[in-house]
């Protein structure tokens, strides 16, 4: 998630200074996570109870709407305030600017995509002709003038979008083996590394093309299973778990000096993810310090943009000051929203998915 931040401070900032993971590698590396843990959801707490699969979008729905509504409107309020105040409209600029020249399919598209997530990510792979209105395909996500994704006033939950047709997805891909998993993941990787050859190895090709990302969903939920087999082994070989640990966080820590071509370095890193993840998750499953960063991860993503752009408002340019202040800030955020939103709603899908098995 640190990693994540980073790459929207850079991109906003226009800077690059040392980061851990490019932002492709840490967001297929977040895909390998979310398949991994909501595989084991499922199967462990939903897959056998009675309206399951209700009650596992109904947790999953509570636990990432009404936050992403709140920091929406948060969002929306303060670059009003900044525009009466400063004439400057912060993330509404592109709405205020060019609104009036859209047609009204694409205004439906980009007010629906904004306040339901889905279909956000689609929208790198258009743009806008400013002519007629219209939607257009673009060649890559800059195409446009303004983007089409500078339309979304949380631009960052288009990653969001993917795990949510992962979890319309996970019941049905539960009924598969392990090895028609492991052959689908293999297909949609092999057809990525195709279409790169043929010249696509450019954004938003990269890491924003869903049945490409969907594979490390896949990886993620077989490394579940890999666990599930594993578990009783592995709970008695903390140790190795721990050296493994804290191998693969100096690894990543030193990713940008590793030596090699880039995809063959991604790519080692993602095997080494699947295949450690199940040690991880035996070291760290009763973990409350790592359970409680866990909880932090979402309203850390979802908070960070308004934040950046704030603090771009202060005029402060020394690299090391700017990054201090947004992870800093993203961090007291995240704290309150957790201590606020997060756990009172994590309670409160609690009691109603409790009363949904009572009343089953």
């Amino acid at each position: 998630m640190v990693t994540i931040i980073l790459g929207h401070i850079y991109s906003i900032f226009g800077f690059r200074y040392y980061e851990f993971l490019s932002s492709p590698i840490a967001f297929e590396s977040f895909f390998i996570l979310s398949g991994f843990y909501m595989a084991m959801v499922w199967q462990n707490d939903y897959s056998r109870m009675p309206g399951g699969f209700k009650k596992f979008l109904y947790k999953r729905v509570f636990r990432i709407f009404p936050l992403y509504w709140l920091v929406l409107v948060t969002s929306v309020v303060i670059s009003l305030i900044t525009y009466f105040t400063s004439n400057n409209p912060l993330l509404l600029g592109p709405l205020f600017s060019h609104w009036a020249q859209l047609n009204w399919s694409v205004r439906f598209y980009v007010f629906f995509s904004n306040i339901f997530i889905f279909g956000q990510e689609a929208i790198f792979f258009l743009k806008i002709n400013f002519d007629t209105g219209a939607f257009e395909w673009g060649r890559k996500f800059i195409d446009g003038d303004p983007p089409l994704h500078f339309f979304l006033l949380i631009s960052q939950a288009w990653a969001i979008s993917y795990i949510l047709y992962f979890y319309l997805l996970l019941p049905l891909l539960n009924r598969f083996s392990s090895m028609a998993i492991f052959i689908l993941m293999a297909l949609l990787v092999a057809a990525r590394f195709i279409w790169y050859h043929i010249g696509h190895e450019v954004e938003p090709w990269l890491y924003r093309f869903y049945p490409f990302e969907f594979a490390f969903f896949l990886g993620g939920m077989l490394s579940a299973r890999a666990y599930d087999k594993w578990k009783a082994r592995l709970e008695q070989k903390k140790p190795i778990c721990f050296l493994s640990f804290i191998a693969f966080f100096a690894l990543t820590c030193l990713y940008d000096l590793w030596y090699g071509e880039y995809l063959m370095k991604q790519w080692i890193y993602y095997a080494l993810l699947c295949v450690l993840m199940p040690l991880f998750f035996a070291l760290t499953k009763d973990n409350r310090a790592d359970n409680y960063l866990g909880q932090l991860a979402y309203p850390a993503y979802i908070c960070n943009f308004i934040i950046i752009h704030l603090i771009k408002m202060s005029g402060i340019e020394n690299p090391g000051i700017l990054m201090a202040l947004v992870l800093g800030i993203t961090l007291l955020v995240s704290i309150l929203l957790v201590k606020y939103i997060v756990v009172p709603l994590n309670k409160f899908t609690l009691s109603k998915i409790v009363g949904l098995k009572r009343s089953v």
